[in-house]
């Protein structure tokens, strides 16, 4: 049915990452879709923007395949970082970058900031990214549509906060909301739906609930996502 599912996200997404390749809901996803071949370029600490401007380009990259696009979206508070010495030819290629991780104005990195990352840090809020996310999911969602990519941009870590006062962002979360194929941005998430069922990460005993999931977790998760594709995205496409 597709010639390339190209699945994109962080350690969630990682082949081999608590689960058997064969076990992981994005494989089992492209047995779904009838894919001949997955891509998967997914790496631990990826970023949200990351992810979506390196689906984009792989789809210009391929425009002569039939390509199904599955981005699981990460935490909001990991960002882009330059930084030129993580850039070996693996990195380079799958479009990876540093981490930057934010969150109740912690960061979290190898290296010691630089200035700029200092000041950027000192000027970060919630809502400003919030902002640029949901633009850049949005302007992404209609480059696929425009050149007749299939997609899912689905949220794998804790739910993204709607309950946001601001008439601008609410907004974006109303047209979010709306789009078939950016099902679960605010419920339903990788995280939310298995704790909401119990399912404990595989490694729950090192992250707690923002672990990794084996098989259980991952079929669960599978299981929703093949719901949306067949209830939802195929509707949106009649």
């Amino acid at each position: 049915m597709y010639d390339i599912l190209y699945v994109i996200g962080d350690s969630y997404t990682t082949p081999n990452f608590c689960v058997p390749v064969g076990d992981s809901y994005w494989k089992k996803f492209g047995e779904l879709i009838q894919a001949d071949t997955i891509v998967n370029h997914s790496h631990s600490g990826k970023c949200n923007q990351n992810m979506l401007r390196n689906a984009m380009r792989f789809c210009l990259d391929n425009s002569d395949k039939k390509i199904f696009v599955l981005i699981g979206l990460t935490t909001i508070y990991r960002l882009d970082h330059q930084d030129y010495s993580f850039e070996n030819n693996e990195n380079k290629e799958n479009g990876n970058m540093a981490e930057l991780y934010i969150h109740n104005f912690d960061v979290h990195k190898n290296k010691s900031m630089g200035d700029y990352d200092k000041w950027f840090v000192d000027k970060w809020t919630y809502e400003h990214t919030f902002c640029n996310l949901a633009n850049s999911i949005i302007a992404h969602s209609c480059f696929f549509e425009s050149k007749n990519v299939d997609y899912l941009i689905h949220n794998c870590s804790v739910p993204l906060n709607e309950d946001i006062y601001n008439p601008f962002l609410k907004s974006f979360c109303i047209e979010l909301k709306n789009k078939k194929s950016i099902p679960n941005l605010f419920t339903n998430t990788y995280y939310s739906l298995n704790k909401e069922k119990g399912i404990k990460p595989a490694d729950f005993e090192q992250y707690g609930w923002m672990g990794h999931h084996g098989e259980e977790g991952n079929r669960v998760y599978f299981e929703y996502l093949k719901q949306v594709y067949e209830r939802e995205y195929l509707t949106l496409k009649k």
